[in-house]
């Protein structure tokens, strides 16, 4: 049995790791924090905004909605300066 708690962006106060793509949410970034109950287990998501949207993607078609953790590319989007 799954049951979500909540989704928030937070302001990282300290390095954490993405749970999509291994790298370092680094000190200072916005990054999305989800926490949820499974099974009876809590887990908590911590991925960068860009990671969360492709975590979005690749399960949406998923009925279970799991992936691997650590182990996918991070899509990271270009800024476009004027």
């Amino acid at each position: 049995m799954y049951t979500h708690l909540g989704t928030g962006m937070h302001k990282a106060r300290k390095k954490h790791s993405c749970m999509w793509c291994g790298e370092i949410i680094e000190v200072g970034t916005l990054y999305v924090r989800s926490r949820s109950i499974y099974d009876g287990d809590f887990q908590e998501l911590k991925l960068h905004t860009e990671c969360d949207c492709a975590l979005d993607e690749s399960v949406k078609d998923e009925p279970d909605g799991e992936f691997e953790t650590y182990c996918n590319e991070r899509q990271i989007t270009a800024l476009v300066r004027a």
